[in-house]
């Protein structure tokens, strides 16, 4: 394959994942631009690295971001069920229902009152 295929000064060891990114500074002028990486040996294993492709570096940042909006939209979820739970009537006990509550006080909370309960028993939990 030709150089034009690879990424420049990139390359990656088949063996362990590691991923080397390697930059030449330039004192004299202030440049820098993609270093070498053929014939590198991976840090970890002793192995030598493999030069990585545009296409397994494009494959790869495609799974990030598919990763990355996973990520994202179970936050959303969580977001949207505390939301709800937020809003709940403070009469949801006696009228049935999911509510939130604390005990040994056995009150319903809401609103900003329950923000501020989750976040007192987050940072007595993170003590």
């Amino acid at each position: 394959m030709s150089d034009e295929v690879y990424v420049p000064g990139v390359a990656r060891c088949p063996k362990c994942e590691f991923r080397l990114v390697k930059t030449v500074l330039s004192a004299v002028d202030g440049s820098a631009g993609a270093g070498e990486v053929v014939g590198e040996k991976c840090p970890n294993c002793d192995v030598p690295l493999w030069r990585v492709s545009w296409k397994d570096e494009a494959q790869e940042y495609a799974a990030i971001c598919d990763q990355q909006i996973e990520r994202a939209e179970k936050f959303q979820k969580d977001a949207s069920r505390y939301r709800w739970l937020r809003g709940r009537d403070l009469e949801t006990i006696d009228k049935g229902g999911v509510f939130a509550g604390k005990t040994p006080e056995n009150v319903v909370l809401n609103g900003e009152d329950l923000d501020r309960a989750v976040d007192a028993a987050m940072e007595a939990e993170d003590g």
